[in-house]
């Protein structure tokens, strides 16, 4: 496999590989133990180095053509040119038998989508604060590297014994030398898409994308963390994609469980216009990151065990005033009638738009007017009729995502 990418390469991939060793057998200097994790593009496992003893997780890539080549090794030289506390360590690389082995921090902790999926419950605001500002720390680093990283998600981020958060996977990452350069590449998972880039694929025009593109999923990814999924995910990506670049930015289910800080933050953070948008420098300076805890509050959470915090208190009037001022909150289910007949079952909304996408893992074509989740854009004190409404409003997105093409 090696002499075939060669033969095709050349030179060219003798620079291509330049962080990557070849001829080496990586098992013969780290001793393979136990699966760890699994994802799209390779096997994870936990390595521990046959000489001195460190322990590490090996992320294991089937090569199987040029293209895998030049894609996986996109990872090798963005980790490579990063050396930083909360981004996770490439410690080796090796080409060997048509796998692309990286050797990386051991995260003991796991992924943190998994905690959260562990425990059937959302983290707490002091767990998500820090989680926060070490996250975004890594971000401010890897943009001052000239590295977006596109796929910033809770599944991303691993977390170590003492309390230390890693953004990893960069297998999405895009590497220049601005931080205000732009790309037009539309990559990354639909959920947590900033507006500008789902444009790059559905927009007749031609769009681009800088940095701030890694500030709207990193807000997407605290919704995440309180809400245990992001906004839109019981919708088809499809479909999702369109409701990121049509609606109003997301917020929090429950809008008397959060701060006002969180909100704000919140607020500040999920501007659809990425000129008015910050950046995650100076998204740093917002009280809801500059005060966070510290990371023992993770320590615990890492352990599998909860972080020493009081119960969340209930927000004050204002704060849910405060939420609702912004258009933050989502609107509360109307209250049900005591005698109210269930709804015909001809009337439901089918969300279904074509044989050419099935149900799958990312996302369940449910109707969102069907589950009771449908923002009808209308206040309770308007004298309407709901069904006809959602009837209308079903009809219009209909004919919008027919304009894109799906």
């Amino acid at each position: 496999m090696l002499k075939r990418l060669r033969g095709k390469g050349g030179k060219k991939n003798d620079k291509l590989l330049a962080n990557v060793a070849q001829n080496i057998d990586p098992e013969l200097i780290w001793r393979k133990g136990r699966q760890i994790g699994q994802g799209a593009v390779g096997t994870v496992y936990q390595v521990i180095h046959t000489v001195n003893g460190m322990k590490a997780a090996a992320k294991v890539a089937e090569v199987e053509n040029q293209d895998d080549l030049e894609e996986f090794v996109v990872e090798v030289d963005a980790l490579k040119a990063m050396k930083n506390k909360n981004v996770v360590t490439l410690h080796a690389a090796y080409l060997w038998k048509s796998h692309l082995w990286l050797i990386l921090d051991l995260c003991e902790g796991g992924a943190v989508d998994d905690i959260y999926l562990d425990r059937d419950r959302g983290l707490g605001e002091s767990e998500i604060r820090e989680i926060a500002a070490q996250v975004g720390a890594a971000v401010v680093y890897s943009h001052a590297c000239g590295v977006y990283h596109r796929d910033i998600k809770a599944g991303n981020l691993l977390l170590q014994k003492d309390g230390t958060v890693k953004l990893a996977d960069f297998g999405s990452c895009s590497i220049g030398n601005h931080n205000d350069r732009k790309r037009d590449t539309f990559v990354g998972s639909p959920y947590w898409m900033a507006p500008e880039m789902v444009e790059c694929e559905t927009s007749t025009a031609r769009t681009t994308y800088d940095s701030k593109v890694d500030v709207w999923s990193f807000a997407i990814t605290m919704i995440e963390l309180a809400d245990t999924s992001p906004p839109w995910q019981d919708l088809h990506p499809m479909r999702a994609l369109l409701k990121i670049v049509k609606s109003e930015p997301p917020s929090l289910d429950d809008p008397h469980k959060w701060s006002e800080q969180f909100y704000d933050f919140l607020y500040s953070a999920l501007v659809k216009d990425p000129a008015a948008r910050p950046t995650m420098e100076a998204l740093m300076d917002h009280e809801f990151i500059s005060g966070a805890p510290g990371k023992h509050v993770l320590a615990a959470l890492a352990a599998g065990e909860d972080s020493a915090q009081p119960p969340p208190k209930p927000a004050s009037s204002a704060a849910a005033s405060f939420a609702k001022q912004q258009g933050m909150a989502k609107k509360a289910a109307p209250p049900k009638k005591a005698a109210a007949a269930p709804a015909p079952e001809e009337e439901s909304f089918d969300d279904s738009f074509g044989d050419d996408f099935e149900e799958d893992a990312m996302g369940a074509a449910v109707s969102s007017a069907a589950s009771g989740d449908w923002d009808d854009g209308f206040s309770s004190e308007d004298d309407v009729d709901l069904d006809s409404a959602m009837a209308t409003r079903a009809a219009a997105e209909e004919e919008e995502f027919d304009e894109w093409g799906f």
